[in-house]
């Protein structure tokens, strides 16, 4: 949900325009892996989004690329988990 803000707030508000939902890789009754493509279809010229997210890979990471007329922002991160001693 997070990830559909985030392209919400950068973007505007997009139409979902297609998805896939899969189940890879943890036997459980939601879909551990999902992509999908946010947009006007009609549109050559409006925003779209592209969006990839999934429990099957093992580490922790964050990967945005936002691509512009004249640049393109790129923001990698992993989310740094502790345990309880720190």
């Amino acid at each position: 949900m997070h990830l559909l803000d985030l392209a919400h707030w950068l973007a505007g508000p997009l139409p979902l325009h297609s998805a896939l939902l899969r189940t890879h890789f943890w036997d459980t009754p939601v879909e551990d892996n999902a992509a999908l493509i946010l947009g006007d279809g009609g549109s050559r010229t409006g925003p779209w989004a592209m969006l990839h997210v999934t429990w099957t890979e093992w580490k922790n990471l964050f990967s945005l690329e936002i691509y512009c007329r004249a640049a393109k922002i790129a923001v990698d991160g992993s989310v740094a988990r502790t345990g309880p001693s720190g």
